[in-house]
């Protein structure tokens, strides 16, 4: 219980697994967000949403409380911020479009790269 590293390297594994059936989806993603909530791995939840739309997943509701939650534990308010900014910007077509698919990359899903005092991404 409670092994963030080896569930991370499990879930890599899936994304490569050229069987689609095998593939992390927003189930296998929030199950593991949900390990990272109760072991306080906000590094390891970072790296998850970096990949979420590369594993082709739309983010749900379930996703979006998982990682702020935790964004929040960790005190990460500028990585907080953006992701508050990327769920609300108004000017895409419909709700699913304003929290993932209407928006680039780039505005998206980069909140590792603000300026958070986080060295953790890689601590265990």
């Amino acid at each position: 219980a409670g092994d963030i590293s080896s569930a991370w390297e499990l879930l890599v594994d899936m994304a490569k697994d050229s069987n689609v059936e095998r593939k992390p989806n927003i189930r296998t993603v929030n199950t593991f967000l949900r390990g990272c909530l109760v072991c306080g791995e906000v590094g390891k939840a970072k790296e998850a949403w970096q990949h979420v739309k590369d594993w082709g997943i739309v983010p749900d509701d379930s996703l979006f409380e998982y990682i702020s939650t935790l964004l929040a534990q960790g005190l990460r308010m500028a990585s907080l911020r953006i992701l508050s900014a990327s769920i609300m910007r108004p000017n895409t077509a419909s709700a699913a479009s304003t929290r993932m698919g209407g928006q680039t990359n780039q505005d998206n899903n980069r909140i590792d790269e603000d300026n958070d005092d986080d060295d953790d991404d890689d601590d265990d």
